[in-house]
């Protein structure tokens, strides 16, 4: 969803119009996605700080952060480029601009991914912290439409507020767009102190926002079309795609004005032009002023979700479409697929998800429904009779999930146990074990009470995040363990001055890790193998190996690569929350890093992703009770599920 740009939301009244012309669809239950919890009162807010920039990289920055712009609103004579714009918004974030990171939490927000509104917000935090206007008027948006956090009018005018008082006329289209619902008249009066600016895309926002505020009224205020169509005229003119979509849509409905199908079809062509492709997909799918071509609405479907101007509609779409064949053969799976990712990109958009719902209920389709206990429950204190003790003190850090599906698991110190099922009673949740016990797990004014064993108790209470909301969590995700996984990196260690190259097999209880370290002149190849309960160092050159030990560590058995330390960095934090997000430079590209901080029982880490979310480099801080070691840089090469079995297989080795 596009605050700074999109009014209205999404475009789901045509969705809505054309439901009954699709036919039934049958494919499996929506499962999986994680209802969007409440963020604490005091969690999101951040004071701005004017960032001390020399002029030189004060202009280098903002150079970038053009360019970005450029990209993304395909003007200056470049074409829209999704890729090219967040490299650009990146590299100006780097330098220090803090509304680059204003102009990253936008693009996040507009993403699929899971948990972006709460990836958006720390990107928000980020550019307040720099002194950023837009970065203040973006988070008072979240409070304001309650996306990721608890909805808030107020803290949304405070910082509304705040924007205005750092010099940002956005703080205009705030106050403004709290008033559209009982001050029309008070509203447009805000909406344009916007035309004042010299920024192109603050002027341009303020002229849709009339148009919008115009096209359908408010109180004291009467709708107006002549001035709704001359605003978005004004705004298309200088080549702003709001300006074509909302003028396209005027024609397409014909409401107080004549239907239009081919002026809607040229303003929606040229909305797709600059980087929003959801409402020309729609007129390809719906035969509206074209002829119907459902191969072509479900290339630019796609575009848009790549994209990411209407990111959840699109997937709709494309769900729809899987399930009937449009376009395409009917895959029940791809349809399936389409509408979990459409529902889990829907987290924050109340309205959006209830008709998403109310569209599949009509539909026959089975969806989840999310309740109050729904979320990440975080570990708040341990309970052993009268002794409370935090988790720091406990040495334990820990989250209960609870899914929307009815499903759940506990995550303890980065290991998971997943149980079955889960339900509310009378303000008491039951959990039910894989082996059919049952928790009775009491909810009161500190938490939810969990019992573990006969002593103690476990309290959790409701994250102000979400423990799928990292980038981490993916790729934690994307390794099988059981299966089958391969990882290469390397990394070097500042304190030894060394580097050591991996490169990782395993499956199951089996592990396998090539090991080449160079220090200086020396280098050695060794490797390391568990295989059957076995651990063995090897030689691979001269075929040779020793038995170090025997295990019957059951865990390990089952989770070999719990052995390699990337991987044991990766588990640790996948289901953290507790994470900044910061743009750093390595040998001049550009990596979103999440950050965690240290604990009493983990390094510091950081984890860098490249622009197509790839997890490239990692940095582990020198532990704490050990500064001397310094710090620890990996860089990843690749994670995959293709281990070569044949390394398995010891026969040919000669093992002492």
């Amino acid at each position: 969803m596009t605050f700074f740009d999109r009014n209205g939301g999404f475009s789901m009244k045509k969705i809505l119009i054309t439901a009954i012309l699709l036919a039934a669809m049958l494919f499996t239950p929506c499962f999986g996605a994680l209802r969007p919890v409440a963020m604490a009162d005091d969690a999101q807010e951040t004071e701005a700080g004017a960032a001390a920039l020399t002029p030189e990289q004060e202009a280098e920055a903002k150079a970038a952060l053009e360019e970005g712009l450029s990209c993304w609103f395909a003007r200056d004579g470049k074409e829209f480029d999704r890729q090219k714009a967040l490299a650009a918004f990146r590299k100006a974030a780097a330098l220090g601009l803090g509304d680059a990171y204003a102009w990253l939490g936008e693009l996040e927000s507009n993403s699929l991914n899971a948990g972006r509104w709460a990836r958006a917000m720390k990107y928000y935090q980020k550019g307040a912290e720099l002194g950023s206007g837009a970065a203040l008027y973006r988070q008072g948006d979240l409070y304001r439409l309650g996306c990721g956090v608890t909805q808030d009018t107020d803290r949304a005018r405070i910082l509304y507020e705040k924007a205005l008082e750092s010099g940002s006329l956005l703080g205009w289209a705030g106050l403004g767009r709290l008033k559209s619902g009982s001050d029309g008249a008070e509203a447009a009066a805000c909406f344009e102190k916007l035309l004042d600016s010299d920024d192109w895309t603050i002027r341009n926002a303020g002229r849709c926002l009339l148009a919008s505020l115009y096209r359908d009224g408010a109180e004291g205020l009467e709708a107006d079309i002549a001035k709704s169509l001359a605003y978005y005229r004004e705004a298309a003119d200088e080549g702003y795609v709001d300006g074509y979509y909302g003028l396209g849509n005027l024609y397409y409905y014909g409401e107080d004005l004549e239907q239009d199908k081919a002026k809607a079809f040229e303003l929606f062509s040229e909305a797709a032009e600059h980087g929003s492709f959801y409402d020309l997909a729609f007129l390809y799918w719906e035969g509206f002023g074209v002829e119907q071509d459902y191969a072509r609405a479900a290339e630019l479907f796609e575009k848009d979700v790549e994209a990411g101007r209407n990111a959840v509609v699109s997937a709709f779409m494309l769900g729809l479409m899987s399930a009937n064949g449009q376009g395409t053969e009917a895959d029940e799976s791809a349809a399936a697929d389409w509408c979990r990712r459409a529902l889990a990109g829907s987290e924050g958009d109340e309205g959006d998800v209830e008709q998403f719902c109310d569209l599949m209920d009509a539909l026959g389709v089975e969806h989840p429904e999310a309740g109050r206990f729904c979320g990440t429950w975080r570990l708040n204190f341990v309970e052993n009779g009268e002794t409370l003790m935090t988790p720091d003190e406990a040495m334990v850090r820990g989250m209960l999930l609870l899914y929307a599906d009815g499903t759940g698991m506990f995550v303890i110190n980065g290991s998971e146990s997943a149980f079955p099922k889960w339900e509310e009673t009378d303000g008491v949740v039951v959990i039910t074990g894989p082996n059919g016990s049952e928790l009775d797990c009491s909810v009161g004014d500190e938490g939810l009470a969990v019992p573990y064993g006969d002593d103690y108790t476990l309290v959790f209470g409701l994250a102000d995040g979400r423990a799928d909301s990292s980038l981490l969590y993916p790729v934690y995700r994307s390794i099988d363990t059981e299966a089958g996984a391969r990882l290469r990196y390397s990394f070097h260690t500042g304190f030894m001055d060394a580097t050591s190259v991996l490169d990782v097999h395993a499956r199951g209880g089996s592990y396998y890790a090539l090991r080449t370290t160079s220090s200086g002149k020396l280098s050695s190849t060794s490797a390391t193998c568990l295989l059957d309960g076995k651990a063995y160092n090897l030689d691979p050159d001269k075929k040779t190996g020793t038995l170090v030990t025997e295990t019957s560590l059951g865990a390990l058995l089952k989770n070999a690569l719990m052995m390699d330390t990337l991987y044991q960095k990766i588990v640790q934090r996948a289901h953290d929350y507790d994470y900044t997000l910061e743009i750093r430079e390595v040998d001049g590209a550009f990596y979103a890093v999440e950050v965690y901080p240290a604990t009493d029982y983990a390094a510091g880490c950081a984890f860098y992703y490249d622009t197509d979310g790839r997890l490239a480099h990692v940095l582990e801080d020198a532990p704490a009770v050990k500064p001397d070691m310094g710090e620890t840089f990996y860089t990843v090469e690749s994670v995959d599920g293709a281990p070569d079995e044949t390394l398995f297989d010891l026969s040919g080795y000669t093992i002492e």
